[in-house]
């Protein structure tokens, strides 16, 4: 909590001090829970949602095609890559383990293309091999600014 009020910039009094930081306003930055929520439409539109506002003047199949790159990247089952082809809206917290709406939530995290993630607990309910995964990404995304993108749409 203490992180996401200086965040926010409710902690920006004495900058110089050395327990202090401070993330310019211009800086897009993203909180990503350890509960995943979705909205009652497909399971691929629940993804899209994130990048839409991100990654301008993509077309939807462009964010599509990542989409599933990173599904594919992250690992994600057969049965959930079958459920993002599919046109069913369901409610998805009740249909997908924790382990697998971690997953997907991360995967919107990757989506949006912030310049700064702040993940509570990202492994939390995921196996070793997963884990490992998600690591990799996130490491990736540090490295590159981001999963998935063309190099011309790198936020530099």
């Amino acid at each position: 909590a203490t992180l996401l009020r200086r965040l926010g910039g409710i902690h920006m009094r004495d900058l110089a001090s050395s327990d202090k930081i401070f993330i310019p306003a211009h800086v897009r930055t993203l909180y990503v829970d350890n509960k995943a929520y979705f909205l009652r439409t497909t399971l691929l539109e629940n993804l899209k949602l994130a990048a839409l506002e991100a990654v301008k003047g993509e077309g939807s199949v462009q964010v599509e095609k990542r989409a599933l790159a990173i599904c594919t990247r992250i690992g994600l089952s057969d049965k959930i890559m079958e459920m993002l082809s599919s046109s069913e809206v369901r409610d998805w917290e009740a249909v997908l383990s924790r382990g697998e709406c971690q997953l997907l939530n991360l995967v919107r995290a990757f989506l949006s293309n912030m310049e700064f993630l702040v993940l509570d607990r990202p492994l939390e309910h995921l196996n070793p091999e997963h884990s490992e995964r998600v690591m990799a990404l996130l490491k990736e995304f540090v490295g590159q600014r981001g999963v998935e993108q063309e190099l011309e749409s790198y936020h530099l």
